[in-house]
C-alpha cells in the first residue's frame, strides 16, 4: 500500500513539473545534444557492423544484432 501511494505521489510530481515546462519551456542545449545523439549513431553502427557477422550461426547475437539495429534506427 505504501509503495502504491509513493507511485501516486511520484507520478503527480511528473505531471506538476509537465504542467509548469509547459507553461515555461526551458531553452534546449541543441548542439549538446546533436553530438551526442550522432556519437550513438556511429557506435550502433559499430555494433551493428560488428554483430552482422555473427547474426546468421547464433540466436543470440541475432537478438542482439536486431536490438541494436532497432536502436540504430531509433537514434
Amino acid at each position: 500500500m505504501i509503495n502504491g501511494g509513493l507511485l501516486f505521489v511520484v507520478a503527480g510530481y511528473i505531471l506538476w513539473e509537465a504542467i509548469g515546462r509547459f507553461r515555461n519551456p526551458p531553452s534546449v542545449a541543441s548542439t549538446g545534444m546533436l553530438v551526442i545523439a550522432v556519437l550513438g549513431l556511429v557506435i550502433n553502427l559499430i555494433s551493428m557492423r560488428l554483430l552482422k557477422a555473427g547474426s546468421g550461426t547464433s540466436l543470440n547475437v541475432k537478438g542482439a544484432y536486431l536490438e541494436v539495429w532497432s536502436d540504430m534506427l531509433g537514434s
